[in-house]
C-alpha cells in the first residue's frame, strides 16, 4: 500500500497464505480472525470463504466470499458480502464486481476505474473519493451521507431507492443513469454533464449547482427545494425556490413559490404547460 496512514505495531504480518491458514484455519468454510489485526504480504485467494471478526486487514488483493472488518486497507477486494466499519483503498482496478449488502462508514478512496458493478443494499457515511471511473453501474437500496467526489464519469448507471445527505461534488461526467426513488439532502455540484438521464420520483433539498449541461433529459415527479443552477431543463418542476442564471425551463409545467434568472434578460418559460406560482 501507499501513502496509507496504518500502526502495523499491533498487526500479525504473514508472508504467504500458507502461513496465514496456519494460525487462522479454515473451520466450515469461515476464517475466524478473533478481532486481531494482520498485514498479508500475498495475494488471498479463498473465493468461497467467509472471513469474520477482523479487526484491520492490510492486503494487496482480498478475494473472498464474505468479508466482515473493522478496518479494511487494500488493493482489489472482490468478495461477496463486505461489512466494514473503515475502509481505506488506493488505486482500485476491478472488473465484474458482484457485492450484496455492503455496509461501510468512513471510505476514502482515489483512482478508482471499475468496470460491471453490480450491488444491493449499499450503506455509507462519510465518502471521499477522487477520480472515479465507472461502467455498467446496478445498485439498489443505496443510503449514504458526507459524499465527498471529484472527477466522476460514469456510463450505464441504473439505480433504484437512493438516499442521501451532503454530497459535494465535482466534475461528474455521466452517460445513461436510470434511476428510481431519489431522495437527497444538501447537494452541492460543479460541472455536471450529463446524457440520456431517465429518472422518477426525484425529492431533494438544497440543490446548488453550477455548469450543467444535460441532453436527453427524461424526468417525472420532481420535488425539490431551494435549486440554485446555471441552466434548468426538464419536463416537469416542482420546486419551492427556483434560482437559475441564463435560462429555465419545462417541456410542461413548472411548479414552485418563486423563480427567478440572475443575468440580465434571463427567462423561465413553459412549452406546453404553465408555471404556477404558489402562496
Amino acid at each position: 500500500m501507499k501513502n496509507l496512514e496504518i500502526n502495523t505495531n499491533y498487526m500479525k504480518t504473514f508472508q504467504t497464505q500458507a502461513d496465514f491458514l496456519k494460525a487462522f484455519p479454515i473451520k466450515d468454510g469461515i476464517i475466524n480472525l478473533e478481532y486481531n489485526s494482520v498485514i498479508l504480504l500475498f495475494n488471498l485467494d479463498i473465493p468461497r470463504i467467509n472471513i469474520i471478526n477482523a479487526h484491520n486487514i492490510n492486503a494487496q488483493n482480498i478475494n473472498a466470499q464474505d468479508i466482515y472488518a473493522w478496518d479494511i486497507d487494500a488493493r482489489n477486494i472482490n468478495a461477496q458480502n463486505i461489512y466494514a466499519w473503515d475502509v481505506n483503498a488506493w488505486d482500485i482496478d476491478a472488473n465484474n464486481i458482484n457485492a450484496q449488502h455492503i455496509k461501510a462508514q468512513s471510505i476514502k478512496a482515489r483512482d478508482i476505474n471499475a468496470w460491471d458493478i453490480n450491488a444491493q443494499d449499499i450503506h455509507a457515511q462519510n465518502i471521499k473519493a477522487d477520480n472515479i471511473n465507472a461502467q455498467d453501474i446496478h445498485a439498489w437500496d443505496i443510503n449514504a451521507n458526507n459524499i465527498n467526489a471529484r472527477d466522476i464519469n460514469a456510463q450505464h448507471i441504473k439505480a433504484q431507492n437512493i438516499k442521501a445527505d451532503n454530497i459535494n461534488a465535482r466534475d461528474i461526467n455521466a452517460w445513461d443513469i436510470n434511476a428510481q426513488n431519489i431522495k437527497a439532502w444538501d447537494i452541492n455540484v460543479r460541472n455536471i454533464n450529463a446524457w440520456d438521464i431517465n429518472v422518477r420520483n426525484i425529492k431533494a433539498q438544497n440543490i446548488s449547482a453550477q455548469d450543467i449541461s444535460a441532453w436527453n433529459i427524461n424526468a417525472r415527479d420532481i420535488n425539490a427545494w431551494d435549486i440554485n443552477a446555471q441552466n434548468i431543463n426538464a419536463q416537469d418542476i416542482k420546486a419551492q425556490h427556483i434560482i437559475y442564471y441564463v435560462v429555465c425551463y419545462a417541456h410542461i409545467n413548472i411548479t414552485c413559490k418563486s423563480i427567478i434568472g440572475t443575468r440580465k434578460n434571463a427567462k423561465h418559460f413553459c412549452i406546453d404547460g404553465q408555471i404556477t406560482i404558489e402562496a
